[in-house]
């Protein structure tokens, strides 16, 4: 779901458009398990994104490039760049697998992002942060009196998109841990 980029602009609040431009994967080896074993963890896959976002809120509409590093049932983290109203902008999703039930996916065909979950761990804990950096000093300001209201959003919207592709039944539960 998170690294769904091409279809953002379907659930994601005031993107208006999203699309990928170039996608990579790669495969490193994984490190050794212990000190005194030759055995080594499993590979680590990633998967490099270079994507275009849109995002407006009334008449103001702004499209920036973001790099999106994906590594496999961990994290998600998205650099923007080239934004004329961000000095900065980096999101982070950091993912903690959990046992449990499998969930059955609404649709039937799972969604491009679901091999993001472990087929043994089949949902997990998710962390979101943000940080960024307006260029303007009254986006600043404005941007301090509503942020956690768009945090807010922008989780409930990940949230809704798990439940219509994974639904919401029985004891899986999509809740989130509001902390500041």
């Amino acid at each position: 779901l998170i690294s769904d980029v091409n279809n953002y602009h379907l659930f994601v609040p005031w993107c208006v458009s999203s699309r990928v431009l170039s996608r990579k994967t790669i495969t490193i080896p994984g490190p050794p398990s212990t000190l005194t074993s030759k055995a080594t963890a499993p590979p680590i896959t990633k998967t490099l994104m270079r994507a275009e976002l849109g995002v407006g809120f009334q008449a103001a509409n702004e499209n920036y490039i973001s790099d999106v590093i994906c590594v496999h049932s961990s994290k998600i983290q998205a650099v923007a760049s080239n934004s004329a109203v961000f000095k900065t902008l980096t999101t982070t999703w950091s993912l903690t697998p959990q046992a449990g039930p499998k969930p059955t996916p609404a649709a039937a065909k799972p969604a491009p992002a679901s091999d993001l979950v472990s087929s043994d761990l089949p949902y997990c804990m998710v962390d979101f942060s943000i940080a960024f950096e307006f260029r303007s000093a009254l986006y600043s300001g404005l941007a301090q009196l509503f942020m956690t209201e768009v945090s807010q959003q922008m989780v409930r919207a990940f949230e809704e998109r798990a439940r219509a592709v994974y639904g919401g039944g029985g004891n899986r539960s999509f809740g989130l841990d509001r902390r500041s």
